[in-house]
């Protein structure tokens, strides 16, 4: 990945609270603070402190989604392999001769391949969408790198789609569920912490010039040069009122992203 100039670029939650906390001017907050409802309902001081904390309120709406996951589908480099198990498919009868826990044998993914898949999620939104249909998205994203997790390591990277202002933020590796949750899916995040931060640094409004407002695989495509990044990352861009969001069929998405990274 390389940043552009103009974009600033955090290896951690931490460096980027640090900025925010020295950058974002008192104006900006009493802004955010005065449009709580389009923010998902926090304050700006709510959001900031759940961010340094961590949340994990979304995490049981995304275990649901994944409940309907096509869990056969098989990431690229992991082999299945029968693993023993307290419980599972067919005894193993020397284990249970040995009076072993783990008496039975269980199909599973192990990750034979230790490349990490990356997450490059943008919840860059018109702002006529409500705030709703900005957390679901982010519930969907959380579901596929939970998914993901359960047999690769997973590196997320919340990035800005705007002309000036631009941050992107590198979250914890190995995935932190608390973390991850919260930058994914509140609002008051991500409309209220960053696009507050943008908005002290220049942001007048305006998408990046890089954003086809007609085409998201040209989007896709513009952001995979514009970041420098690899064939196998996961780019999730912008949401924009006037398309259909892929992500509002959260199980066809998943299980389409998954086959595309399958053996």
């Amino acid at each position: 990945m390389k940043i552009p100039t103009g974009c600033t670029y955090y290896d951690s939650i931490s460096g980027f609270l640090k900025d925010v906390t020295a950058l974002t001017t008192a104006e900006e907050i009493e802004k955010a603070n005065g449009k709580r409802r389009w923010q998902g309902g926090s304050t700006w001081e709510e959001a900031f402190a759940l961010t340094a904390s961590g949340d994990t309120s979304a995490v049981q709406k995304a275990n649901s989604i994944m409940e309907h996951v096509d869990d056969n589908i098989t990431v690229k480099g992991n082999r299945p392999c029968w693993n023993t198990a307290p419980a599972g498919a067919f005894p193993n009868v020397p284990a249970y001769l040995a009076n072993a826990p783990e008496t039975m044998y269980q199909r599973q993914n192990t990750r034979g391949d230790k490349r990490a898949i990356n997450i490059f999620y943008s919840p860059s939104s018109s702002g006529d969408i409500n705030a709703d249909k900005v957390f679901n998205r982010g519930v969907t994203v959380l579901a596929l790198a939970m998914q993901l997790s359960r047999t690769k390591d997973v590196n997320i990277h919340f990035f800005t789609a705007r002309d000036l202002g631009n941050h992107v933020v590198r979250l914890t590796a190995p995935m932190v569920l608390s973390e991850s949750a919260h930058i994914l899916t509140n609002v008051g995040f991500i409309r209220g912490i960053s696009l507050r931060l943008s908005r002290s640094l220049g942001w007048g409004g305006n998408w990046a010039s890089w954003l086809d407002r007609d085409d998201d695989e040209a989007t896709v495509k513009n952001i995979r040069n514009y970041y420098c990044l690899s064939d196998d990352d996961i780019i999730i861009p912008p949401m924009q009122k006037r398309k259909q969001d892929p992500l509002s069929n959260p199980v066809e998405y998943i299980n389409n992203i998954l086959k595309k990274h399958s053996l």
